[in-house]
């Protein structure tokens, strides 16, 4: 996981990560930003992704609200 302060700078990353990870079969991204659809956020936090890219208040925002995704990221309570 990996949490930026800001929207553009997560999109740079996620496009880094699917470079470097081109030629890896099955590695998956889920940018978490706001002004983006959160419902497509929620599905690829459930598609099990590899790697999550988001800013601090999209993250909260989905961590609370989809009690299905949430119970998995109990260690973020204690970060």
């Amino acid at each position: 996981m990996v949490i930026v302060p800001n929207r553009e700078l997560a999109i740079q990353i996620e496009t880094f990560v699917k470079a470097l990870t081109a030629n890896t079969v099955g590695v998956r991204t889920a940018l978490v930003i706001g002004g983006d659809s959160r419902d497509q956020q929620i599905y690829r936090l459930h598609s099990n992704c590899n790697f999550i890219i988001a800013t601090p208040g999209r993250l909260v925002d989905i961590y609370n609200k989809d009690k299905e995704w949430s119970p998995h990221c109990r260690g973020m309570r204690d970060a």
